[in-house]
Formats: C-alpha cells, sequence, structure tokens
C-alpha cells in the first residue's frame, strides 16, 4: 500500500460512544458484482440541503397495531399509517394520515378507525376511502390508551399511566365512546378499573379486562353506566381470549382455561403446563386455540412456537399442529379472517394462514427497521444490524427503499464489516460469515462460537477478518470463506478502543484509566506468516474511528467526566477539537516519527475546529467528514445513557466538514436534524442513513 501521500487522522475528544466502533473498515473489491453506487464526492458548488426521504415501510416502530380487512393500522410517532398487506413480501403504504404523538391504541372497522395520542386525544379517521383516510373528529380522554375494540358505534378504550410494562401503580379507567357521529365523538361512561389492563375482549354485553388484579368483567348493557360484575383473581396475565363458556389465559409460566360463568368458589380451572414454559398470547376461532410461547427441547435448547389446538374437549386439549420461530422479542398477536400476525417488535411481521389449523403455513414476513444498532451502507445497499439479526435495505432507487431480506441470528450483534461479497457479524457469542452477493439471498457459510473467537469490534481487509474483545485480536483467513479458520491471536493492553486494519498495517487504540490517557499502537501485518509491533504513542484521549481513501483519521477526547470521577452525578458542559494530522509511518512528519516531548495535538495540519458536546462517529468520505454532535442536558443529574449519543432539538447537532489537506478543516453545512439518541449512521453518494430508533435516510444534495 502507498502511504507517500499524506495520511489524515481527525484527533479530537474521546466519548463513551467511541467506545463502540464504526463499521466502515476498509472494502476490498474481491467477487464485488453490485454496481458502483452515486459517487461520494458532491457536485462543483454543491448546497448542502437535507430533506427526509424514508420510505414508511422503513420507518414503522411497530408497538402497537390492528388489521382489518388486509389493512394493517401502525401508530407511527407523527401519523397513521395504512398499509396494504396483501403480499407481505412489499407492503404499500396507501395512506399517512398526520397525528402528533400517534402511539397509542388503535381499532379499525371497514369505514372507520379509532386511534389515541401522546396528547390525550382520541381521533377518529375516516378509512371509506383508504386512500384519501383523514381526521373527521376527536375527543379528549383522562390518560394514555394502550388498548381498544370497536363494536358497532361504540369504542371501549382502557387509560393509564402504563406503557409497555411500566406503571405508576394508579388505577386505569375504563372509558365508553360514542362515535356513531364520527365527526364528534363523545365520552358516555366510564368507571375505574386495576391498573395495567393488559387485554380487552367483549362478549355479548360483558366486557372483560385484564390487568394486575386478574380478569374484571363489566356489565355494558348500559354503555353510560358500566358495572363490574364479576373479578377473577389471578396474576400475570398476558393474554386471554373467550370461548364460548371459558376464558382461555396465556397467563406467562403456563396456559389456562377457567369457566366464566362461575362463582370464584365454584369456577374450575384447567392448568396445562406441557404446551409452553413461558405462554405469551393465545386466540380462539371455532374450538381451535392458537398459542404463542417459548419452552425448552430435550437438549435445553429454547424455542418459540405457535401451536394450534383442538380445545372441543376443553379438560384435554389435543395439539393438532405446530410452527417454528426464531428467537425474538414478540409482543403482540392479532387474528383477522384466516391469517393469524405475529409482531417480534425486532424484526418485524409474520402472517401464518391457519384456513386448515392442522397445517399451518408461514405465508410471508414483513421486516420493520425497528430497534437497528449498527448502519452500513455500501453500493445502494445499507446493512443495519438489529437486536439479533441482519437485515438488508436496497436503496439503489432512493426514492423507493425496500427491506429485502433479513438474517436471524441467535445472539444480540455486535458489529459488522463487508468486504466485497461477504459480511462478517460478530455478536456476542458467535462470529458469522454470510455471502452477500445475491444481497435479496444472503447466507450463512460459516460460524464460530465463543469458544474459538470471542469479540465485538470486527474490520475486514485483504481476506481477513480482525476481531476485537477488548484485551486482543483473533485474525480469521476468511478467503474462501467456507474454509475460514483462526490464524493467530495478538494480545495487547486492555480496554481497548477501537481497531483499524487495511492490507498492510493495523491500527489499535486502548485507554489506560489509571494514567488517564490513550495510547495508539502500530502493528504490520505480512500474513499469514507474521503480525509485528512496530510502536505505540500517548495520544491523550485518543481513538481513531474511520478511513479516507487514502488514510487514516481518529479521536482525541478532552471530555471532563473521564477526568470527573462523580461524572454519573451529573453531566458536565463537554466541547472537543477535530483537526489533520500526518499518520503516515514512512513520514518522517508523522505523528509516529514525532520528537521527544512532542504530543500529537501540536502535530495539526492547518486550521482546527472545535464543537460543543461530543462526537459519536465520524465516516469521512469523498473529502467530507461527518460528524454527530452529541449534546449533555443543561442541567446536573438529569438523565441521558451514555451508551447512545444525546441530542437537543434546538442546536446543530449534525455538521459536514471540508477537509483540505494542506489548509486544514473548514464547516460546510450544519444542521439540527435529528430528535431523539443517534445510534449510529454512514453516508453513502450523498444519502445520509441513519439509526435513532429505526432507519431513516436524508438526501444531503
Amino acid at each position: 500500500m502507498n502511504f507517500n501521500a499524506i495520511t489524515l487522522i481527525l484527533l479530537l475528544s474521546y466519548s463513551l460512544t467511541a467506545g463502540f466502533s464504526c463499521a466502515f473498515g476498509a472494502s476490498g473489491d474481491r467477487n464485488n458484482n453490485r454496481p458502483v453506487f452515486r459517487s461520494d464526492i458532491p457536485p462543483d458548488n454543491t448546497v448542502f440541503d437535507p430533506v427526509e426521504i424514508t420510505s414508511d415501510a422503513l420507518s414503522l416502530t411497530p408497538r402497537h397495531f390492528t388489521v382489518n380487512d388486509n389493512y394493517g393500522f401502525f401508530p407511527t410517532d407523527d401519523s397513521l399509517t395504512i398499509m396494504d398487506l396483501s403480499d407481505l413480501s412489499y407492503p404499500a403504504t396507501v395512506a399517512r394520515v398526520p397525528i402528533t404523538w400517534c402511539w397509542g391504541s388503535v381499532s379499525a372497522t371497514e369505514e372507520y378507525a379509532c386511534v389515541t395520542s401522546g396528547e390525550k386525544i382520541l381521533y377518529v379517521v375516516d378509512i371509506e376511502n383508504v386512500t384519501e383516510s383523514h381526521v373527521v373528529g376527536s375527543v379528549e380522554i383522562p390518560h394514555y390508551s394502550y388498548h381498544s375494540l370497536i363494536s358497532g358505534d361504540l369504542l371501549y378504550i382502557t387509560c393509564g399511566n402504563r406503557q409497555d410494562g411500566y406503571h405508576s401503580g394508579t388505577l386505569d379507567t375504563l372509558n365508553i365512546i360514542d362515535v356513531s357521529d364520527p365527526a364528534s365523538p363523545e365520552i358516555i361512561g366510564s368507571t375505574e378499573t386495576g391498573a395495567s389492563v393488559s387485554g380487552i375482549v367483549l362478549d355479548g354485553n360483558s366486557l372483560y379486562l385484564s390487568c394486575n388484579s386478574g380478569i374484571e368483567i363489566y356489565d355494558v348493557t348500559d354503555p353510560m353506566n358500566p358495572v363490574l360484575s364479576d373479578i377473577y383473581e389471578a396474576w400475570n396475565i398476558k393474554d386471554f381470549a373467550i370461548a364460548g363458556d371459558h376464558i382461555l389465559i396465556a397467563n406467562g409460566d403456563y396456559f389456562k382455561i377457567i369457566e366464566k360463568s362461575a362463582s370464584d368458589s365454584d369456577r374450575i380451572e384447567w392448568v396445562f403446563r406441557d404446551f409452553f414454559r413461558s405462554c405469551y398470547n393465545v386466540c380462539v376461532k371455532n374450538n381451535i386455540a392458537y398459542l404463542f410461547g417459548s419452552g425448552s427441547d430435550s437438549n435445553g435448547e429454547t424455542f418459540y412456537k405457535l401451536r394450534s389446538l383442538d380445545i372441543t374437549d376443553i379438560p384435554n386439549p389435543v395439539e393438532i399442529d405446530n410452527i417454528d420461530f426464531q428467537s425474538g422479542s414478540y409482543t403482540r398477536m392479532r387474528m383477522s379472517d384466516d391469517y393469524i400476525y405475529v409482531l417480534d417488535r425486532f424484526r418485524g411481521f409474520t402472517a401464518i394462514d391457519v384456513s386448515d389449523p392442522a397445517n399451518l403455513e408461514k405465508t410471508d414476513s414483513f421486516y420493520t427497521t425497528d430497534s437497528t444498532l449498527r448502519v452500513f451502507a455500501r453500493d445502494g445497499y445499507i446493512f443495519l444490524l438489529k437486536t439479533m439479526g441482519l437485515t438488508i435495505v436496497d436503496a439503489t432507487d432512493p426514492d423507493n427503499e425496500q427491506i429485502v431480506s433479513q438474517i436471524d441470528l441467535p445472539y444480540q450483534t455486535g458489529e459488522v464489516d463487508i468486504d466485497g461479497d461477504i459480511a462478517v457479524v460478530v455478536s456476542y457469542g458467535m462470529m458469522h460469515i454470510i455471502d452477500i452477493s445475491d444481497p435479496r439471498n444472503p447466507s450463512i457459510i460459516k460460524e464460530f462460537d465463543s469458544y474459538e473467537i470471542y469479540g465485538d469490534n470486527v474490520k475486514v481487509a485483504d481476506g481477513y477478518a480482525f476481531v476485537s474483545n477488548g484485551s486482543g485480536i483473533s485474525v480469521v483467513d476468511i478467503d474462501p470463506p467456507g474454509n475460514s479458520h483462526v490464524l493467530t491471536d495478538i494480545q495487547f493492553p486492555p480496554n481497548a478502543r477501537w481497531l483499524f486494519v487495511n492490507e498492510e498495517y493495523a491500527y489499535i487504540s486502548t485507554y489506560d484509566p489509571e494514567r488517564e490517557i490513550s495510547k495508539l499502537w502500530l502493528y504490520t501485518l505480512d500474513l499469514p506468516s507474521s503480525i509485528k509491533e512496530i510502536k505505540s504513542i500517548d495520544c491523550p484521549y485518543v481513538s481513531v474511528i474511520g478511513i479516507d481513501e487514502s488514510g487514516i483519521y481518529g479521536l482525541l477526547s478532552d471530555i471532563a467526566y473521564w477526568r470527573d470521577p462523580n461524572w454519573s452525578a451529573g453531566w458536565p458542559d463537554s466541547s472537543f477539537t477535530i483537526g489533520c494530522v500526518n499518520l503516515n509511518p514512512d513520514d518522517p512528519a508523522s505523528i509516529w516519527n514525532a520528537p521527544d516531548g512532542v504530543s500529537p495535538d501540536e502535530m495539526y495540519i492547518g486550521n482546527t475546529l472545535s464543537f460543543n458536546g461530543f462526537p459519536g462517529k465520524i465516516p469521512f468520505k469523498g473529502g467530507l467528514a461527518y460528524i454527530n454532535c452529541a449534546l449533555v442536558p443543561d442541567e446536573p443529574g438529569e438523565s441521558a445513557y451514555p451508551a447512545f449519543s444525546y441530542t437537543m432539538n434546538d442546536i446543530d447537532d449534525f455538521h459536514i466538514i471540508d477537509v483540505d489537506r494542506s489548509e486544514g478543516l473548514t464547516v460546510a453545512a450544519s444542521f439540527d436534524i435529528f430528535d431523539y439518541g443517534l445510534r449510529d449512521f454512514d453516508v453513502m453518494g450523498g444519502y445520509l442513513c441513519s439509526s435513532e430508533y429505526n432507519l431513516r435516510i436524508f438526501s444531503l444534495w
């Protein structure tokens, strides 16, 4: 590799997020048959003006949903998104109805959808002409709502402080709303209920609610005066359904059936522990119960299944079929006609055809980008590491991005890097080598378990994968991928923060908390025969995290909480400086060859820049550096989790830096475009691909 040109590193203030290394290792061109995407170099006289172009299918954050007549209704923060789910391979957004803080309960008929917002408002949406859906009426409700159902002209909703399992312990309320006049919905009846309502079912004139005290039964014959008529005391109810004279309960630890008409003292109940260790969801149709849950097989391996049970003989339910699911975080199950929709908040939706209960069949899956942890963008494709999988987005047509595939992985993912048609993913339990030559059909070629390789940081170059675990590096020969094997292990001081490799050198940064100083380490690579340490230098609070076309750039931090033992009691003010330095090992002017007593921050080339906050990561492409500045809360003691960037809405938090290798740095543009904690981002051909909780894509020019 030619290092005659000045190699750059950007030195700036170190943050905890620097511990999460960036996914921009050197990409070789081995076997890469995908077309070259738009250049990273902007046209002359470019005016940077970020415009979000994220497609609706990518921006879903599914927590609550309902399905009616092949249409899915999704509260998605700033709108009610309505999607045609007749073909889950390519779900089509047919309408977006703007609604502020739209993340509550939703119910729908053929004519109207009713959705609640974080502003404690119920909105009635006319969906008769679904492509022209619009709000026709609204009414204030007592509190947040996460469960509702609609029957005829009446909407039944529960309101309380509960959200995703957390609650204040106060009572909830049942509210009955007349929507016969959609333009003027009106609360006509209400009553207090138990706290933390987890389900709601209407059976004739009886309304059943599951809550922290059990299942409460309300007589709603007079909707203006709902009356508590009975209660079945229980705990840990995840879901329930009504089947004739019986209540089917997913009780967390087991499946239970109880009589619904008898008093507590005479009520018969049947408990079944053989189907699942943990039972999450239940629904029923025509004496067939469908249970979703998890358990352990004879080898102790955890499984997730949907089971169909014939409950004609209540005391003796008979399993007639089951279907396997990947491990995940399953939160909702809904039934519509002959389909059951299972929601995994990390992956998305899977539809199961239950028209023949003895032959359950997965029809298709609709993936989402929710819970994205890492972003890697290249050649028009975006590779997303999610909590337990790799999702691939086709963005070759930026006006119509689509999720084209997903590979489920058994452990929480840590990092990804790509070399040609090979992706290497490390998780906290395994390393996976994946063929991505066809992004629509990726396949795992080989895996290593934690006994062979352990780490959460990977870089790939020239047919080798370098996996860092904080105290050393495993070097893996991945060419050919099917014969991948560990070559050697390198040991170095603990607290490694960053790793970068190319065909000739490996650069590693470590942090010494006792000396409050970082070190940069330089190794030569002559693989497969040798790896040799050349030199190490003190770089106060430095961590190298990126690459440009000609070299390397890094971080030099002056964040106050590294020096303040009480930083956790409150967030201090912070700022950082970035500048260019020469990191060419063969150049006498590089920081590796600095005179004694001269620190790297005394060897900047040209002018430097300073910013408030601290940097998350800094991709460097096409002569431009891209910086997201996380900003800390103003008041000591305010909560913000330091592993992810924390941004404020009223201050510019994203900067584009023009890097001149002789004159230094200038700010090309600054924007305030992120609302929440930015987890990761990459830039590809002028498109910013970012993850807050799901994928957001911006066109920068």
